[in-house]
């Protein structure tokens, strides 16, 4: 019985302890704080819009937004000619350090029909932290900080993708949860089983307005894809670590002393890229929102313990 007692009170604990975090910075984007973001974009062929009404796209409301519609939409290589393209924002004026986490709702956009999808469809969502408010995070190209990023419809061999600064990480680092898999697929790609909670999206269904307007927009998501969905985002620095988790399942944990080093320290970002030289043939449900960004502070491990002992005493009273 005693057992059972400890085992409550440290989940007790451990389920308090995220309300015990500190809020080091928010913004929900119900308004436009663009003049207090850093926005670096590879071109003006990059677009970030805050406050957006993605309600006007089909897009339901986000988890954790209390009913708004109101988002930061992002998009990049939106006209030819096609290139590379990217965008990545931070907060101003901000840096975090130690232990933290950074939180949002995502929700990613794709050019039709689907499972495939249509001509410029594979583009990511980008986030990071140990940023230097200038670079842009743009796979293959530039970067700095631990990011990681996602696509929408898996049509690249490496949907799920982690980066120190400019340097793509790959399974064989042992730093994806999915495992070891070959650099060109494998624990990297939606086809990997370990990612089936995600994808198998009926488009039509999920966002029919959005069908309505633009036909392509029909078909289902591939399994282990990641878009049309809200997804809530975890980045969380400890140690010398940070990990990437998605709706609560580790994509990947980013460490300092595997391979080369990165900034834990410094500012948080998001962004969006296409890594592909083609354009969308529809720019209109080609994009990233980002809602309800949040960054706290992480107890220290000595505070979890002393809060599981709290919870022990409160249930040994009883």
């Amino acid at each position: 019985m005693r057992g059972s007692l400890w085992l409550c009170a440290v989940s007790v604990a451990l389920a308090a302890s995220s309300a015990y975090g500190t809020t080091l910075y928010s913004d929900n984007f119900n308004i436009d704080t663009s003049a207090s973001w850093n926005i670096n974009a590879s071109s003006a062929d990059n677009s970030a819009v805050f406050a957006f009404d993605y309600s006007a796209i089909g897009v339901p409301a986000s988890p954790n937004g209390g009913g708004s519609t109101l988002g930061l939409r992002l998009a990049s290589n939106i006209a030819s000619p096609a290139d590379v393209q990217g965008i990545t924002l931070s907060p101003g004026g901000q840096s975090f350090s130690t232990q933290y986490q950074l939180t949002f709702d995502m929700w990613i956009n794709a050019n039709g029909p689907f499972p495939a999808g249509g001509a410029g469809s594979t583009e990511y969502v980008t986030a990071g932290i140990g940023y230097d408010d200038t670079t842009v995070n743009l796979g293959g190209t530039s970067g700095s900080g631990g990011w990681f990023a996602v696509d929408g419809e898996g049509g690249s061999a490496r949907d799920y993708r982690a980066h120190k600064n400019a340097g793509e990480q790959f399974a064989e680092s042992g730093q994806f949860f999915a495992g070891l898999s070959s650099a060109g697929g494998g624990a990297h790609n939606n086809s990997d089983p370990y990612y089936a909670a995600f994808g198998g999206i009926d488009v039509a269904a999920t966002v029919p307005n959005q069908t309505l307007a633009h036909p392509q927009q029909t078909g289902v998501t591939a399994v282990g894809a990641a878009g049309f969905a809200w997804h809530e985002v975890a980045i969380t620095v400890v140690g010398t670590t940070a990990t990437w988790e998605i709706n609560g399942l580790p994509i990947a944990r980013l460490d300092t002393t595997i391979g080369s080093p990165f900034p834990l320290n410094g500012n948080i970002s998001v962004g969006f890229m296409d890594i592909f030289t083609s354009v969308s043939s529809d720019a209109a449900v080609s994009f990233g929102l980002i809602d309800n960004l949040v960054v706290t502070d992480v107890p220290e491990p000595a505070s979890l313990a002393l809060l599981a002992l709290g919870g022990l005493a409160l249930l040994r009273r009883r």
